[in-house]
């Protein structure tokens, strides 16, 4: 799951359009326009809304009517993002990224076209900035892939694909390590390992130390490859924001710029 924005056009307020199926349903507000259904029957509601997606994707010469549509972050990226800028200031340094980026909690909220400019300003002090972030990564040794990775040193990560198994698997610096999800019994440690299948049937694998040969089997692995023996090692890097975060920052100025050029706000999806 990700975090994507875009901004609407103007061409329906400036009469650049086809005309839309139901027009009496249609206002316009500050993020655009919208069909007002709310005392249609949910059928007759759903019938209007249909029609009127299906003309959004070909009503002027933007793609269902944006300027813009982007792919911002996933996730986890994100919540790194978020972290950076607590550590960098938060809200009061970055005011406007802090409140208006998107959230777990309320991912569709907007950023607002007036604060569009103070925004860039905030990013242009991130891609300025000079302060090293170090960042925890547990990564296979043989493609330096980077299976998981965070920037908070004093917590564990959970890996997610393993939240709902009998064994959860976490890195902290201390090293990856796998404990038991009943008893949250630590079964397996190591700041450098191999995984090794060691039953293709039934999709078994092994983790060793590297350096003391201590194992533990367990029925799910890391990474997705399809390699019977994998090396991995946990590792702690430095280097600054702007480099860190460039595609999120990218993306940002991108979305930022078009909504500026607008007047329209960014909206996250």
């Amino acid at each position: 799951m990700g975090y994507y924005a875009y901004v609407n056009c103007n061409c329906f307020q400036e009469g650049r359009t086809t005309e839309p199926p139901y027009p009496e349903y249609v206002r316009i507000n500050d993020q655009g326009f919208y069909l007002d259904t709310e005392l249609l029957s949910s059928k007759k509601a759903r019938m209007i809304s249909s029609a009127f997606g299906e003309w959004r994707r070909s009503a002027c010469e933007h793609l269902n009517m944006t300027v813009l549509f982007t792919s911002v972050s996933n996730m986890s990226d994100m919540q790194r993002f978020f972290r950076m800028l607590y550590q960098l200031g938060g809200k009061d340094k970055f005011p406007i990224l802090s409140k208006y980026l998107p959230l777990p909690v309320d991912p569709m909220q907007t950023l607002p076209a007036k604060f569009a400019q103070r925004a860039l300003t905030e990013l242009d002090v991130i891609m300025n900035c000079e302060v090293l972030e170090d960042t925890l990564i547990l990564r296979k040794k043989n493609s330096c892939e980077n299976c998981a990775l965070t920037n908070d040193l004093y917590h564990s990560l959970e890996l997610t694909w393993t939240i709902d198994c009998e064994y959860k698997y976490y890195i902290d610096k201390n090293g990856f390590f796998i404990v038991e999800a009943i008893s949250n019994e630590e079964v397996f440690r190591s700041m450098n390992f191999i995984q090794e299948e060691i039953s293709s049937d039934e999709k078994y694998y092994r983790f060793i130390d590297s350096i003391t040969g201590k194992s533990f089997d367990c029925s799910m692995k890391v990474d997705r490859s399809s390699d019977n023996l994998v090396e991995f090692e946990i590792i702690i890097e430095s280097g600054k924001a702007s480099e860190n975060y460039k595609y999120i920052i990218h993306s940002l100025r991108k979305a930022l710029k078009a909504s500026i050029m607008t007047g329209n706000p960014v909206i996250w999806h």
